[in-house]
């Protein structure tokens, strides 16, 4: 359908760092050999998400929400892998559920999303 999300990219600066923080936090498999200093993962939902080996991470303020069941356990495989809490679970509205927002190992901003 015209205006889905198809592909998101997340800049690294190290390869298997993010094949080993994103396979923990979020068991994506992560394809490291397809292309040279790019790592490919197929999400759920059929969107690819790609990770550009860079110089440096600049923040954007995209807003990429990645669901999940629990957030607060999200958050401690999160810390425990090298990433950083950035906000703890907080309540958007009883309708639509909680969000949380993460840095991974690289410095990347992103968000949680959970119904509960």
């Amino acid at each position: 359908m015209q205006g889905d999300i198809v592909h998101v990219e997340i800049p690294i600066i190290d390869l298997n760092k993010a094949k080993e923080f994103y396979e923990k936090v979020f068991d994506w498999d992560i394809n490291t050999e397809a292309f040279p200093n790019y790592a490919l993962a197929n999400g759920k939902n059929k969107v690819s998400i790609g990770m550009p080996v860079v110089e440096e991470i600049s923040n954007t303020n995209l807003g990429l929400y990645l669901q999940v069941d629990n957030i607060g356990e999200k958050l401690d495989v999160i810390k425990s892998s090298g990433g950083k809490v950035l906000s703890e679970k907080t309540l958007i509205s009883e309708e639509i559920g909680y969000s949380a927002r993460f840095a991974d190992v690289f410095g990347n901003e992103m968000r949680l999303f959970s119904t509960s």
